[in-house]
Parts: C-alpha cells; sequence; structure tokens
C-alpha cells in the first residue's frame, strides 16, 4: 500500500515529485505512463493519486483508480493544453485540489499530506 501513486509522462518530473513526497514523510510510488500507470492501479492501492490530464486516457484512469479505491483521492494536473479543465470535478471522479503542472513538487507534496490527513482514510483491515 502507498500513500500516493504519482503518474507521470515524464521521468526528471516524476523523480522530483517522487522525491519531494518522500521528504515530506509520504510513502509513494511513481509510474511513467499510461500503461504502467494501468498496472500500478490494478496491483496496489493507493491512498491518492495524482494524475496529469495530459497523460492519454487520463479519465479513464481516474475511472479505474476509483473503481480499485473508491476512497481515493485524486489530485489532478493540467495546463493551458488540457480542454475542459474547468469542468475538471465533473469528469475526474474524487479530484481535489486541481494544480498547475508546474506546480513546485515541495508545494504537490504539502497538497497531498494535506489530503490524505483530511479526505483518505487508511484501508481498514479485518
Amino acid at each position: 500500500m502507498y500513500d500516493v501513486l504519482i503518474a507521470s509522462d515524464d521521468s526528471d518530473d516524476l523523480r522530483e515529485r517522487m522525491a519531494a513526497c518522500q521528504r515530506a514523510g509520504l510513502n509513494c510510488a511513481g509510474t511513467r505512463g499510461m500503461i504502467e500507470t494501468r498496472n500500478a492501479l490494478l496491483t496496489g492501492y493507493a491512498r491518492a493519486f495524482v494524475l496529469p490530464l495530459t497523460m492519454r486516457l487520463a479519465t479513464a484512469l481516474a475511472d479505474l483508480a476509483v473503481l480499485r479505491n473508491p476512497r481515493v483521492v485524486i489530485v489532478p494536473l493540467a495546463d493551458a493544453s488540457v480542454p475542459n479543465a474547468q469542468c475538471v470535478y465533473d469528469i475526474v471522479p474524487n479530484a481535489r485540489t486541481m494544480l498547475n503542472t508546474r506546480v513546485a513538487p515541495e508545494d504537490l507534496a504539502a497538497v497531498l499530506c494535506h489530503v490524505i490527513e483530511t479526505e483518505a482514510p487508511m484501508r481498514e483491515t479485518a
């Protein structure tokens, strides 16, 4: 189980975001590309999911994340190239706090710490 699953199409961005989250004390995993992200969602559990809306089939990945964990918090990342970014809360289930794709890694980690603490409880075990 991870606190955060971070998806990205850019290896450098992914590395920087993961390092910032780890410095903030979050247990995180990173995936590069749509296929790797899909596989991670199918085999793992995350309390929060960072999803760039520029990624191919991003909304399908969001749907899969919620199907696997109905309480997952999704933090979408968007920029000017994303059409309909203003209605992200309608197209991405469980979306919280949409951020710009150029958000500083430390700011992303702070947002993730906040949403995990307030909105994504630990998975209940039997």
